[in-house]
Formats: C-alpha cells, structure tokens, sequence
C-alpha cells in the first residue's frame, strides 16, 4: 500500500511504509537495504539486494538523487525512489551496468539514522 507520494523534477518519492524515530537529514549516515532498477525492470547488483549499507548523505560518492530522495525518512520506513538521469549517473552511464542516461528506481529499506 502506498502511503505518500511527492515529486520533484528529477526524484519521485513513494512512501511505502513509515518510519519512526528521527528523520535523515543532510548530513546524516544510515544503514539501510538498497535494491536497485532500471527502467525495464532490471535489478542492478541482485547479489546485494540482501547487504547493509553505510550511506553517508555528505558524501559526493552517493548518488545525488538518492540523497534528495533519502532525507526526511524514518528507521523502519520503506520508500521507493525513482531519479531521473541528471541526478543518477547522467549522459555517461556506467559501463556495462547502467545505461546512458538512464533513470534508476531505488527500493530503500531503511534500517538506521546515525546522524540526524
């Protein structure tokens, strides 16, 4: 069930399952469980699908729009986020895994904010 949808130009955001506890802000680390697609429905990097991962939202090595699309989430939420190539990895992809100008949705399960 979806609970809340908002949109920007480059990042949608479907809430899918609220969080409690406090919300991620911009200089906030989390650990959460990522999957990730493409626009065909292609997961990208399966193998992971079920790995913890550190996201430090201050970092240049996160994704820009799945830092837009992460702030204001709760441990224990659930959010779909789909971002639209400029905010991804742009006109050059990443070869031989993601395509050029692709737009990627993101499952985020977030498991913990360990800055607020």
């Amino acid at each position: 069930m979806m609970i809340e949808t908002q949109t920007a130009a480059e990042v949608e955001i479907h809430d899918r399952q609220t969080g409690h506890g406090f919300a991620v802000g911009p200089e906030s680390e989390v650990i959460a469980k990522i999957r990730i697609f493409l626009e065909n429905g292609e997961e990208i990097f399966p193998e992971l699908r079920e790995q913890e991962h550190l996201l430090k939202l201050s970092s240049k090595h996160t994704v820009a729009g799945l830092r837009q699309g992460l702030e204001g989430m709760c441990a224990g939420g659930i959010r779909e986020i789909v971002i639209q190539p400029k905010l991804a990895y742009g006109e050059k992809g990443v070869p031989g895994v993601i395509p050029e100008d692709a737009t990627l949705r993101y499952e985020v399960r977030l498991l913990k904010v360990i800055g607020h």
